[in-house]
């Protein structure tokens, strides 16, 4: 019960809490020590008798005496009213209280040995009701000061906190301010929030332009069908425009293909890899494309290994290196040049661009997106390159736009 109301209270309260009690028993173990202290050292004195001397028969003491007995010890024979006086009273560590005086006794022989301890046992509840005092407000005064410095510390993480609560979907840009040692612990919790947004914010946008060019690759053959049913009805040429919509229809459903695909690898953690030999898929890739694109008249570049054999997962082999290959025949300049490399390390892949601007140079090293020419490709989309990363970051691999410059620019795959 207790737990569960310590643990709804705030952090701040809760680490005050912790510290007063903490102080509260130091205090505490701290008074018990000097009071017990202070008790063994004049009680353990008492065992020593300061007048050996024995009791005068004819002289009659009594407690209350101020003359006979507040500085020194009575003896009473055992059998005496006195004796069974004391004998009979309620008594601690030998200790009673009677005639408002604070009396100690021992039984020594046939006799009862009695001293006067009022002053000390004042004394000892005068240090005892100090120590309470000094507990109780020791305690309070340790929470208080707690709680001022808890609270102090925790400005920062107040600060953030409302940096945090400004922040939504459409205002990731907005930066938590650090100020202070860098190392500082707080500072360094906003640092990782600092790293964490930027990337939030970068896929973001890669899953708006991934829906905004989605559905622009939706609506391009969709539009295409309209265009050419409105073309039949006029030319009533309706063979052609079918197998022209039959075409529009396959691009369709490869695109549905191609996004459900997508939609399955971000819901696994890993893809099943098996042995494959890559250096025959790849030239054989070149080939064909060579053939598609011959009357650009390009000049290839190969360095390329004999056989080599790598762990990957089939599909996604064949979807990163034909995508990689595909776009450097595609988009390679008229007499251009195409680089292509690999090694048990990486697989790289450069081409010259010469008209790529500095904003597709940007967009293609951020987030893989496509030159706008792509879609009037009707063999391809731009989800090519992200599904091509994304196959690569499931497989543990690192697929990269390594470099771009005015003339030309270059993917890097690395394997694990």
């Amino acid at each position: 019960m207790l737990n569960q109301m310590f643990k709804r209270l705030k952090t701040s309260t809760q680490i005050s809490l912790k510290f007063t009690l903490f102080s509260a028993g130091i205090l505490l173990l701290i008074s018990l020590m000097m009071n017990l202290f202070f008790f063994s050292f004049w009680y353990f004195g008492l065992r020593k008798p300061i007048h050996p001397v024995p009791l005068n028969k004819n002289q009659k003491y009594t407690f209350s005496s101020n003359e006979n007995f507040q500085h020194r010890e009575l003896r009473f024979p055992i059998n005496s009213k006195e004796a069974s006086l004391l004998l009979d009273e309620e008594q601690f560590f030998q200790i009673i209280d009677i005639d408002d005086y604070y009396l100690y006794f021992v039984k020594e022989g046939d006799e009862v040995r009695v001293r006067n301890v009022t002053q000390q046992m004042e004394l000892q509840i005068l240090l005892f009701w100090i120590s309470l005092v000094v507990v109780v407000g020791g305690t309070a005064i340790s929470y208080l000061i707690s709680l001022f410095f808890v609270k102090t510390a925790l400005k920062k993480l107040n600060a953030l906190n409302k940096a945090l609560e400004n922040i939504d979907i459409d205002r990731l840009d907005c930066k938590i301010e650090i100020t202070g040692h860098p190392q500082d612990e707080i500072n360094r919790v906003s640092q990782k929030f600092n790293q964490a947004l930027v990337k939030i914010e970068s896929q973001t946008r890669g899953l708006k332009d991934f829906v905004r060019n989605a559905s622009h690759e939706l609506k391009t053959p969709l539009m295409a069908m309209s265009s050419l049913l409105s073309l039949a009805r006029k030319s009533k040429d309706y063979e052609n425009t079918l197998e022209q919509i039959k075409i529009e229809i396959k691009r369709m459903d490869s695109l549905l293909d191609t996004l459900l695909l997508i939609t399955q690898l971000e819901e696994k953690t890993q893809l099943r890899r098996e042995k494959t030999e890559l250096t025959r898929t790849i030239r054989s890739l070149i080939e064909q494309f060579q053939l598609q694109y011959q009357e650009k008249k390009l000049t290839l570049e190969l360095d390329l290994p004999e056989y080599l054999e790598k762990e990957i997962n089939p599909q996604g082999r064949n979807c990163i290196i034909t995508n990689l290959i595909g776009n450097a025949f595609k988009f390679v300049d008229q007499e251009g040049k195409i680089k292509i490399s690999l090694s048990s390390n990486a697989f790289q892949v450069w081409n010259s661009w010469s008209h790529i601007s500095l904003e597709q140079r940007e967009k293609i090293r951020e987030r893989f997106w496509q030159a706008e020419a792509s879609h009037s490709d009707r063999k391809s989309f731009w989800l090519g390159l992200y599904l091509a990363k994304l196959f690569a970051d499931k497989q543990g691999f690192k697929l990269e736009c390594e470099s771009w410059t005015a003339s030309g620019v270059s993917f890097l795959l690395t394997f694990s």
